[in-house]
């Protein structure tokens, strides 16, 4: 409930920095001229694959699938709603308690993910899927230091979850690749084999 709450306020702030977002929505750069082009000329199963710049966006790609299901006239407004919530939502995972092992205080944490959300000084990082992968870089950030303080394996449910979180930042989020040495280094240590694994395979990909 504290993420899920953490998660609406932050969604607030951001829309509060951009209400244009919202109020009025339009395509912001390669919004329109990438993925919603893409998304309307090629489809899904072949513009997921169709790398921009020489790497994957597949989160922005999802976005263009989801958005592909409203008329013209609801598409910017379905990618930017989608981006202010992804946003919001990788801002809010600092509050998971998984992280006190980071910050013990709950009230903090809950004050450094509000932060996140507000000491971006370019409005152009909000609240657009061509800039969403910054956030998406935030909550690979946030995975890879939880798995450098975890004590014991989670379970293995949550570590399906995880690999799966981790591939999908991965072939969405190129700067990722400078976590590759932490994977690394928490396999030689076999801690977290499978999420670890799995954000490897998606840089892999995204190199290759």
């Amino acid at each position: 409930p504290a993420f899920l709450l953490t998660a609406g306020a932050i969604f607030l702030l951001l829309y509060l920095r951009r209400p244009d977002a919202l109020a009025d929505p339009q395509f912001f750069a390669e919004d329109g001229r990438i993925f919603f082009h893409d998304q309307l000329l090629f489809g899904f199963r072949e513009a997921v694959w169709m790398p921009y710049a020489g790497y994957l966006l597949v989160v922005q790609r999802l976005t263009a699938l989801l958005g592909s299901g409203f008329s013209l006239e609801f598409a910017p407004l379905v990618y930017n709603a989608a981006a202010l919530a992804i946003a919001s939502l990788c801002c809010a995972m600092f509050v998971l308690p998984a992280f006190r092992a980071v910050i013990r205080s709950d009230a903090l944490r809950l004050a450094v993910s509000c932060l996140f959300a507000t000491a971006l000084d370019s409005a152009e990082l909000i609240g657009t899927i061509t800039q969403i992968q910054w956030f998406l870089q935030l909550a690979g950030i946030l995975l890879a230091v939880r798995r450098l303080t975890q004590s014991g394996e989670p379970r293995l449910a949550w570590q399906v979850m995880e690999a799966l979180l981790l591939l999908l930042l991965a072939l969405s989020c190129p700067l990722l690749v400078l976590a590759v040495p932490i994977s690394l280094w928490l396999l030689a240590r076999r801690k977290g084999l499978l999420p670890n694994l799995a954000f490897l395979a998606g840089v892999g990909w995204q190199l290759i």
